[in-house]
């Protein structure tokens, strides 16, 4: 007997699960995941930005120039803040189409459990699902003709 055993029950299962169905779900929400990832970059640059302008306001020797920051400073914090919302709805979204799916994978592979359990399992699958729906993967899977030629 060998000293590391691995045993790979199930994952020809697993691995047409996440070609079925993750892959697909991941092309369905790509641009909206690439459109959070772009805008929570953005907002982190307009806070910057608000920071900036208020050293420069803390620094400033005229009072004009001061109101002329502060004011730009206010516009740039309220469009910070809007963006922060839009990542937010854009965030709970997403996470939405998460738990539907987990719940339509739930009924396809285990549909006469009991509702409680359902739940119990679903809490148990998110973070999983989660990691397989936001990594990059890439599936080289060969058949056994394949490895034979």
């Amino acid at each position: 007997m060998a000293p590391i055993s691995i045993n790979l029950e199930g994952a020809a299962d697993t691995v047409e699960l996440v070609k079925e169905l993750i892959v697909p779900w991941r092309r369905k929400h790509a641009e909206k995941m690439a459109e959070l990832l772009e805008q929570e970059k953005q907002a982190e640059i307009e806070s910057k930005k608000a920071e900036i302008l208020e050293l420069r306001a803390t620094n400033a020797k005229r009072q004009s120039e001061i109101d002329s920051l502060k004011s730009q400073m206010a516009n740039i914090q309220a469009q910070a803040e809007k963006l922060r919302l839009e990542n937010e709805k854009n965030r709970l979204e997403l996470e939405k189409a998460k738990i539907e799916f987990a719940f339509k994978l739930l009924e396809k592979y285990a549909p006469n459990l009991p509702e409680q359990e359902k739940v119990n399992y679903l809490a148990r699958l998110l973070p999983s699902i989660g990691v397989l729906m936001e990594n990059d993967l890439q599936l080289d899977v060969l058949s056994s003709s394949d490895e034979a030629g």
